[in-house]
């Protein structure tokens, strides 16, 4: 069995949050840009939070872009 580091892996965690950030930084820009306003920005995050059919449907349209 491997023994991995605490500072890889330490490293590889914050690589995969960093990379995760991004995605959701560019989706919410994306949103922002399509016009939304704060408001529907934050019940967009509720319902994305809670469900996953909502998940599925941003992923779908976030690739088909």
């Amino acid at each position: 069995m491997w023994i991995i580091p605490k500072k890889v892996r330490n490293w590889f965690w914050r690589r995969r949050v960093n990379k995760s950030l991004k995605v959701l930084d560019e989706l919410d820009w994306n949103l922002r840009r399509q016009g939304y306003n704060k408001r529907q920005i934050k019940q967009f995050w509720r319902d994305f939070n809670k469900s996953q059919k909502t998940r599925i449907r941003t992923f779908l349209q976030m690739t088909q872009d």
